[in-house]
């Protein structure tokens, strides 16, 4: 396994490291950017790795945006894509890498970069337009990445996207009629996604899906009524949370 990370030993010079957990197995990669005088300028990229290397966000020599590549084994980065917008967090779904992004003219939507296209690409539009959807809390999970986003006609509600505007589809509108639920907080436990969310007639509370699209999920009225008892610090033992 690796670690990556962000770290200066001069400063203002901060560059990309690699640990497997050991003092000896630690150390920093080869000068990334030796055309750049300050290295990362103290601007601590986003990383999002997996078991085969790293994604990060960076500007290249000419200061451009731009998504990069290690692999293990490798010299050198691999400069990707150039990245037109301001990017959030980021997560891996099979290949694809998946994040929301800020583009004048659509806002904070989803987006995509697919290593088979090697380009960046909407997801999809989620609130139409130049408003924002804002997707954020993105959780990959079983057939899909999970997270929370706001459309005009359902509020902040629970959506799955597979990557592809066909699979990016709307779990359950779980508090009806433009009011929000603001699901987040996910952590999975045996067959179901556990979170919590708001629902007018229980108040703030922890809920449970598969899931499904369309099938209201599992709530647990824990402080029973419209009362809220405000679930947190959750943790999965084997099948229970």
């Amino acid at each position: 396994y690796m670690f990556f990370f962000s770290a200066s030993q001069l400063e203002p010079r901060a560059e990309f490291w690699i640990s497997n957990g050991l003092p000896e197995k630690t150390g920093r990669l080869n000068d990334l950017f030796p055309e750049i005088e300050s290295g990362f300028r103290n601007q601590h990229p986003i990383f999002c790795a997996d078991d085969t290397g790293a994604y990060f966000l960076h500007p290249d020599a000419m200061q451009v945006m731009r998504l990069w590549r290690y692999n293990p084994g490798e010299e050198h980065l691999r400069p990707l894509a150039e990245v037109p917008g301001l990017v959030g967090e980021m997560v891996l779904f099979g290949d694809r890498l998946i994040f929301p992004m800020f583009e004048p003219g659509l806002g904070i939507e989803l987006w995509t970069y697919d290593p088979a296209v090697g380009e960046i690409q909407l997801v999809k539009d989620l609130w139409a337009g130049n408003d924002s959807s804002n997707p954020e809390h993105l959780f990959p999970w079983k057939d899909g990445v999970y997270f929370r986003a706001d459309s005009m006609s359902d509020g902040i509600e629970l959506w799955r996207t597979d990557g592809t505007e066909r699979g990016t589809l709307r779990v359950i509108d779980i508090n009806p009629h433009a009011l929000s639920s603001g699901a987040y907080g996910f952590v999975p436990a045996g067959d179901y996604l556990f979170f919590r969310a708001y629902h007018n007639d229980y108040g703030d509370e922890l809920w449970a899906t598969k899931g499904e699209i369309g099938k209201m999920p599992v709530v647990f009225d824990v402080f029973p009524g419209s009362q809220s008892s405000h679930p947190y610090s959750m943790a999965a033992i084997g099948s229970y949370l």
